[in-house]
């Protein structure tokens, strides 16, 4: 069921039109109402995410931000762009409970999880186990972009249905977010189609003269970047899941294997603070490109 003011196939024209420049006033007042709408099913997914102790922001798209998208691909419709009312959880450590279950190891006690992949996952299992029939209008569903990114970007989006109306929640850690909003600032400087694998506008022109780096040079230097998120995350699940694994079992590990397990932790550590500075300088060139172009 569908709280919408129209069917899906107007809806889809109304799309097609405000693409092609020929929507009318009308039809911009019967987008409005449909934002309305979508407004309201982001609140309900607010609330829920609130309920589930995953704090989000949240917004729904623009005419121009949603024209924009329409006509950078070819083919979509406005039903199909299931980000249209968007909310975003950030990673945070989570503690998991007494009873909780990791493969075959149980939990004997509260066990605090790291901000990383894990919580990541524990994160997107709560929103697919709660935003189901009948709370949600059908089950929701899970779209990971770490396994299959889009150029750089990793992340976990889940499209959740209410009142009839998609709503995408992205969830993020915190190294795949600071990569994120770099790069938008980025794209908001050199171009929009930065964000979708077009490059930068000027590609050769130098990012700050006289400094031998194109722009070109440094998107392909963020793109390494996120490369190397990817790497220290995976192994930071590794080493999460092998720590709650051995915290779990009924059998004592043996104190080399906890040497190991630690020993991991604190390389992990360092790779950790030589990425968010490597983001950091990054944020900074990105801010510098205020005044230097």
């Amino acid at each position: 069921m569908t709280l919408l003011p129209l069917s899906g196939s107007q809806f889809d024209r109304l799309g097609k039109r405000l693409a092609d420049g020929t929507a009318s006033d009308d039809d911009e007042k019967m987008f409005e109402e449909v934002r309305i709408r979508y407004g309201r099913a982001l609140e309900l997914a607010q609330a829920g995410l609130s309920a589930l102790e995953l704090p989000a922001t949240g917004r729904v798209k623009t005419t121009g931000t949603l024209v924009d998208k329409l006509r950078r691909t070819p083919g979509l419709t406005i039903r199909g762009v299931h980000d249209l009312a968007g909310s975003r959880v950030l990673v945070r450590p989570v503690t998991l409970p007494k009873g909780f279950r990791v493969q075959d190891a149980e939990c004997k006690r509260d066990f605090e999880v790291r901000d990383g992949l894990f919580a990541q996952e524990i994160a997107v299992r709560k929103i697919l186990n709660v935003f189901v029939p009948p709370l949600a209008s059908k089950a929701p569903k899970e779209i990971d972009r770490r396994a299959n990114p889009s150029h750089g970007y990793r992340a976990v989006h889940v499209i959740v249905f209410l009142e009839g109306v998609p709503v995408e929640v992205q969830v993020r850690t915190e190294l795949q977010h600071m990569w994120a909003e770099a790069t938008e600032r980025l794209g908001d400087r050199w171009g929009r189609g930065l964000r979708y694998g077009a490059g930068p506008d000027e590609p050769e022109k130098l990012v700050f003269p006289p400094s031998v780096i194109t722009r070109g040079r440094f998107v392909k230097l963020l793109q390494d970047l996120a490369g190397s998120i990817a790497t220290y995350e995976e192994a930071q699940y590794t080493v999460d899941k092998a720590e709650v694994q051995l915290s779990f079992t009924e059998q004592p590990a043996s104190d080399n294997l906890w040497h190991d397990v630690e020993e991991a932790r604190d390389t992990l550590g360092q790779a950790r603070h030589q990425i968010r500075g490597a983001l950091g300088d990054v944020a900074d060139v990105v801010e510098g490109l205020g005044t230097h172009g």
